[in-house]
Formats: structure tokens, sequence, C-alpha cells
């Protein structure tokens, strides 16, 4: 697992790392986490590049985070909060016409299958 790959956006170093096996973690809500030390990437450049690689390769392993490590991620000192990931970027995906069954791979069944866990289907909601 190679998590954080947001942090460099290199599309074909991630790609040839997702085919060779890796699972790859996208971790949203982070850019203003280091301001003035470290320009990270944004949430739309992160979806932006997260459409493109399972576009072009959708066998790519994914899952989805939020590193809330700091008081100021938590929504009430300002940040998103631990519920960035479903209650902003998931439905911006969805929006952006990435299928439930892909969301659903990415949040549930390979978090279950790292974590050696049985993955639930997905609701109908």
């Amino acid at each position: 697992v190679f998590s954080t790959v947001d942090e460099f956006l290199d599309l074909p170093y991630l790609r040839v790392l997702g085919q060779a096996g890796a699972v790859l973690e996208m971790c949203f809500g982070n850019e203003g986490s280091h301001v003035g030390r470290i320009r990270n990437a944004s949430d739309p450049q992160r979806l932006d590049a997260l459409l493109e690689l399972l576009g072009g390769d959708p066998g790519i392993r994914w899952v989805l985070g939020h590193s809330t490590w700091t008081k100021g991620q938590l929504r009430r000192f300002g940040g998103h909060g631990f519920e960035h990931v479903p209650a902003r970027v998931l439905p911006g995906l969805r929006t952006l016409g990435v299928d439930d069954d892909v969301l659903h791979r990415m949040t549930v069944a390979e978090p279950a299958r790292l974590l050696d866990r049985p993955a639930s289907a997905p609701s109908a909601a």
C-alpha cells in the first residue's frame, strides 16, 4: 500500500505502481495542512488525477482517505473534519460519473480486504 500518493501527482509513475499490483491511497482535504512549507495538490486536482487514472486503468486498486492529524483539521477548529470523504469527496465523484460499484470498491471492499474483513454489499441508498 502506497499512502498519500497525491503528494506528487506523477500520473505515469502512479499508473506503473498500480499496474504492478500496489494499492494506492489518495488522501483528500490536506491542501491547507502545510501552508507555507509544502504546496499540496487541491481536492479538485486530486479528483482530476483520480478520474484520469480510473479511466485509463480501472483495474488499479484504490483506497480513499483524509489525514486528520492536527487539531486545525477538525471541524470545530475550521477544518474539513472526519466526514470530509463521505460528505464531500464521494458525492463529488458520483457527480463526475464514477459508478457506485467503483466507490464501494475504493471505500469498503478494498479496505476490508486489506484489513482481512468481509465486505458488505453496497447499499441501495
